[in-house]
């Protein structure tokens, strides 16, 4: 018996595994998708379109058209001080509402009060410890009704200070992006780095590029990084064209060596500090996602984008450095 019991399971041990054996053969013939990364951090803080940002005035350098410059901003002005005027206006009712409402509350007492002390003169020694219980539950509950109602009216008051600064922070200027227009640059930058790691993904057959920076950013204590970038600390300046004369930039190998390292040095300045550059877009930069491993193609798609702007050989080399040394 036992021996039937024992060949019987056997039987039932080979159907299942033949069952399961072509599963088993599709899922060896389906490769695991390969996953790449790239550093996004870098990719960022070294794309050319960089070169015009301020990362004191968290704004990107422009020159509009004097005329029509001050055309718009008239015409901005206009419709920004009309804008603000409305806030003013609306923040001078809920201003009324809050006197209001604390006047309210000092009548609310007083009353409530007069009538406690009404008919405790009728109430016996007991009675009057439950009545003076009574009247301060209700004393209690007025005042957490008026603290609700003034601090719903406060962050009505705060919204509109908000909305105020907005407002001015908004007002066109002749050198620097508005905060809209400098998230616009900023995301149009983000946009463009992901369309060329999907390209350089693609032509790898990757299906998967994932940002291997993110949690470096993340983690960082952005407000002390902040105050650590260098008042100086100028990207643009690593693609000005050398002031060297084409007699010194064929003959005199140790200018043209201190003039790249000069630039190099700068390169490196602005990556190291890029955590802090880029704080102001931490949000649009929040959705990333860290992977060990993986195909790093933070080079490959600087290069490509690199080539994309144009930008000559010595630059790449500067900026491929960069990115080398850090890896």
């Amino acid at each position: 018996m036992q021996r039937k019991l024992i060949h019987h399971f056997i039987g039932v041990a080979i159907l299942a595994v033949m069952a399961l054996q072509p599963f088993a053969d599709a899922g060896a013939r389906t490769p695991a998708p390969q996953i790449a990364t790239v550093d996004m951090a870098s990719l960022l803080a070294l794309h050319p379109a960089m070169a015009a940002y301020d990362p004191n005035m968290q704004a990107f350098k422009v020159t509009r058209p004097r005329q029509q410059f001050v055309q718009d901003k008239s015409r901005l002005a206009a419709d920004k001080a009309k804008k603000i005027d409305e806030l003013r206006a609306r923040m001078r009712q809920i201003e009324s509402q809050i006197s209001a409402e604390k006047q309210r509350h000092i009548r609310d007492e007083a009353q409530q009060k007069t009538d406690f002390d009404k008919s405790m003169a009728q109430l016996a020694t007991e009675a009057v410890r439950l009545h003076l219980q009574v009247f301060r539950n209700k004393e209690a509950e007025t005042r957490q009704r008026h603290i609700a109602r003034l601090r719903s009216l406060k962050l009505q008051i705060d919204q509109i200070d908000r909305q105020i600064e907005n407002e001015n922070a908004e007002m066109l200027s002749d050198r620097f992006t508005t905060p809209t227009e400098t998230r616009q640059r900023f995301l149009q930058v983000l946009n463009e780095i992901r369309q060329f790691a999907q390209v350089a993904a693609a032509s790898r057959n990757i299906s998967i590029v994932l940002d291997s920076g993110g949690s470096s950013f993340q983690q960082t204590d952005l407000s002390s990084a902040q105050k650590s970038i260098p008042g100086d600390v100028d990207y643009a300046e690593v693609f000005a064209k050398p002031l060297l004369s084409p007699i010194t930039l064929s003959s005199d190998e140790a200018s043209v060596q201190g003039y790249y390292n000069l630039r190099r040095d700068k390169a490196l300045v602005w990556h190291n500090n890029r955590f802090a550059i880029l704080a102001p877009f931490r949000n649009e930069m929040a959705n990333t996602t860290v992977v060990a491993g993986g195909i790093d193609l933070t080079l490959e798609v600087m290069n490509a984008i690199l080539k994309n702007y144009r930008v000559d050989q010595t630059v790449q080399s500067i900026l491929n450095s960069v990115i080398q040394g850090v890896r």
